[in-house]
């Protein structure tokens, strides 16, 4: 049977970092990961919490072991490509992108941070028919404003 305090744990680690507390849900979340240390939801949020505060090291080897107990979570596979990239290793974040979209092709986030690094490695017809893409699935899609981006650059 389960620990009780992990999902308490968790459940109030969700709750801090929902209302911007970085410090005191990561408080939280190393609690789960002394009970269970391979616990993939508080390695996850451990390692988003770590992107967040401007650590990608951390982010990148807490995420990568969450990958374990959640393979096909596309947004765990986003957060490593934001991770990836924050380290300069762009086709790897190029990779958890893609991995993220063939796993849920609607999501937002992984659209846009997909345009930025296409538009960043200079790839901007690519970043500019990805952008044009993800709109057409979401018009409201947070990647218009990095359409526009690609259509300045390309045109100029």
């Amino acid at each position: 049977m389960a620990d009780p305090r992990v999902k308490r744990h968790l459940q109030q680690g969700i709750k801090l970092h929902q209302s911007g507390q970085l410090a005191e849900a990561d408080t939280h979340y190393r609690k789960v990961l002394t009970i269970e240390p391979n616990n993939p939801d508080a390695l996850h949020m451990s390692g988003v919490v770590a992107l967040q505060q401007g650590r990608p090291e951390r982010a990148l080897a807490l995420i990568v072991r969450a990958r374990n107990g959640y393979p096909r979570m596309p947004e765990l596979h986003n957060h490593l490509g934001m991770a990836q990239r924050a380290l300069g290793r762009s086709e790897d974040a190029l990779a958890s992108f893609r991995t993220a979209l063939l796993l849920n092709p609607r999501l937002a986030d992984a659209h846009s941070n997909l345009v930025d690094l296409l538009a960043d490695r200079g790839a901007l017809q690519e970043a500019l028919a990805q952008a044009q893409h993800s709109l057409r699935l979401e018009p409201r899609h947070p990647a218009r404003p990095a359409l526009w981006r690609c259509r300045r650059h390309a045109a100029g």
